[in-house]
Parts: C-alpha cells; structure tokens; sequence
C-alpha cells in the first residue's frame, strides 16, 4: 500500500505553479526530447514554460500526488506535439516516474483499433460491413430473433448478443483470465442474445472480441501480427504491442503497475487477460501522438474511410444512436455537430480517455494508473485549459 498525505492532496491545488514544475524539471528534457522525436519531418510546439503547460501541471496535481500513481497527459495540434506532459510513479516499488515511453494498458481505448483494421480489411475485400457475422464466422451459431446478426451490428453495439464482461458471464475467474477468442466464441454459442439486432444501442464487449476474431479468420493472421503490420508498423508506434498472452506483460519494458486509489491510500491493482478486439493494446503517450499524427495526415486510413469511421450507426429504424447524446461509429463515441470523436477505457490498474477535434485538429489523450480517476473529467479540465490559452496568445497579438 501506498500511504498518499491526505493533507497535501487537498491542500496542493493551493501551491505556486512554479514549485509545481519545479516539481517536474528532472523530466522535462526527455518530455521535450520524446515530443521532438515523435514523427519525423514535424516540430513540435512544446515550450519548457507556457502557461498552458503550468495549467496542465496544476490540473494533475490536483487528481493527484506527486508521490502516487499519475497520468500522462498529451495535445496535439493537426498532428503536431503541442505539449507532452507526465505526472506521478509508474511503479512505487521501484519509485520510477511516469515518463513519455510509459507503456499503459488502453483498456476500451483499443477498440478504435479493431475498428480500423476491420475498415482495412473491407477495403482489401475480405468483407462487407452488411455480411453476416455467421459467412464471415460458420462457427458462430447464437440463435438470434429476427434477422441475422451483421458485421455493422458488432461495429455498432447493436448485435444484441450477450456480453462476456457483463453478468452473462458464468465461468470461473481462472477461465475469465485464460479466455482466448475462440474460446470466447464457443462460450458465446451457449448464451441467448438480449433481443433482436439493430433495435437497441448497448455497449458490448463481446462484439468487439467477435470483431478481432474475424481479423485473424479473414487476414490469415494473428491479430496481433495484423495490428502490428497494417497500424502500428505505418504508425510507427515501436512501443505498442497487443497483450495476447497471459505473462506478455512480464516482458513489456517500461509498463507501468496499476493502481487503486481509495481514500488517500492507492494499493496494486491489476487483472491481466489475454482476450483482444476489444482491449488489450499497451502503448505509450508518445505511440498515441504518432497514432494521431497518421490519422491526421491519412497515413492508415482514407479520408473516406475516416469519414465512415466517425459517421454514426443507425437502429433498423433510421433513428440514430443514442448513447447519453452521442452516436457511436468505428470504434469512436461521435458527436459530429461538436466535431468530436472520443472514446474512455476503464480497467483494473487503469483509465484513459482520447478525444480528437475533426475540424479544429486539437487531440488531448490521458493515460493513467490509477483505475479510480476519471480520465474524461481530467480531459475536460485539460481542454478549457487549452481553450483560454489559445484566447490569452490572440489576446497578446
């Protein structure tokens, strides 16, 4: 257990900015050196001392302690490193700071991933985004109502399928950790489905299991190998990597130890699986910049591609999804009348959250190992912080 002061956490959004970064100066030469490298051919706006950076400094401080586990934090403007900036340990046990190649579970954040390997792959002809997942499948045999559940379906969250992350689930903790695709799909074969496709928008991580599943039947490959070959390899994100195997985290340098954080004291969390499509990417907030700056320059994906990645889904009924206001495309919650694409990921020793400007090119991302904070929250803050300090530098012009 890590004993957090309780007494500097409430009383440390009170501190003078300048003691803030002070508090980060040993690291500031390789966040600026890692936000310098991130794609060649750019630069980067990352000035050791602006007042965006000391905003940032001073938001984190305030969700957590400088001694307990943090976040990285990143923004990036049209693809460009505008600010890189970390925050906390990645390990107490060993007192490392989070730094820049700080590899963190993605959690539901990998799901933009699997959908973009699935828009590939329709591309290549393998599949129609209306094919039955049972042509693309033979082997997935759930009785559903009505008609049949359709690759769009798994996309969308609107299969209706049962989900394993859910209380569907009936196995024992040691089949849960064990669980591989295919598996998965045998245990899916079992279960009845909640209702009938494309009547109701439901998060479901099983759809996205099935999705990544059908990567590796039609690409010929391991899911992993694809993403790697045909995303992270163009990406250039050296970093990343998919964690198909239960003790593949034992050999990930850097990956940082989750945590919980629970009044004031954060102990050791963390429950490694070796199931993939809808989670499971590791990375770092420097991949995550090269990430945006290859979807940005069409680098992966097309712009039309794109354009279908973040057109929402719709019900068999025309009406558009609505999740809490939003729609939901290829992996990306959307809310096209704000621009913006988003997506959280939440899991044990984990929380990070990604939300990408269409039209004015601003991408904030956060990582973090404290699966209690909330990541969406933290990316707000960073956002208005950004805002008025694009205001305050036209203000001076």
């Amino acid at each position: 257990m890590i004993k957090v002061n309780k007494m500097v956490r409430s009383t440390r959004a009170l501190w003078p900015v300048a003691l803030l970064i002070g508090a980060l100066m040993p690291y500031s030469g390789e966040l600026r050196a890692a936000a310098a490298n991130v794609d060649a051919g750019t630069t980067t706006r990352n000035p050791a001392d602006t007042s965006l950076n000391a905003a940032v400094v001073k938001i984190l401080s305030r969700h957590f302690h400088k001694d307990g586990p943090g976040a990285a934090v990143l923004i990036t403007d049209n693809g460009v490193v505008k600010l890189m900036q970390c925050y906390g340990i990645a390990d107490a046990a060993g007192e490392k700071p989070i730094t820049p190649s700080s590899v963190f579970d993605l959690a539901s954040m990998s799901k933009q991933f699997t959908a973009a390997a699935v828009l590939l792959l329709i591309s290549d002809g393998k599949f129609a985004l209306s094919d039955s997942v049972r042509k693309v499948l033979p082997d997935f045999k759930v009785p559903v109502r009505g008609r049949e559940v359709t690759v769009a379906d798994l996309v969308y969250h609107l299969s209706g399928l049962a989900n394993y992350t859910s209380d569907d689930w009936d196995g024992t903790d040691e089949e849960f950790q064990k669980l591989t695709p295919s598996a998965h799909l045998q245990w899916i074969n079992h279960t009845k489905s909640h209702r009938a496709p494309g009547v109701q928008w439901e998060y479901n991580n099983s759809g996205y299991v099935l999705l990544g599943l059908i990567v590796e039947r039609t690409s010929g490959m391991s899911y992993s190998d694809f993403v790697k070959t045909r995303l992270f390899e163009p990406a250039g994100m050296s970093s990343s990597v998919v964690h198909d195997k239960i003790a593949l985290h034992l050999k990930v340098p850097n990956l940082v130890q989750g945590y919980k954080v629970k009044k004031g004291e954060a102990s050791k969390s963390s429950e490694w699986t070796q199931i993939t499509g809808d989670g499971n990417i590791l990375t770092t907030i420097t991949d995550i910049a090269r990430w945006d700056n290859a979807l940005r320059h069409d680098k992966i994906l097309t712009a039309a591609q794109k354009k279908l990645a973040w057109a929402s889904g719709r019900l068999d009924d025309g009406s558009p999804i609505d999740n809490e206001g939003d729609g939901y495309g290829f992996g990306w919650n959307t809310d096209l009348k704000l621009g913006m694409v988003w997506h959280v990921g939440s899991w044990m020793g984990t929380s990070t959250c990604i939300r990408r400007y269409l039209n004015s090119g601003i991408t904030i991302a956060v990582l973090s190992n404290d699966e209690n904070v909330d990541a969406n929250a933290i990316v707000n803050e960073i956002d208005i912080a950004n805002d008025e300090a694009k205001a305050a530098d036209k203000s001076t012009i």
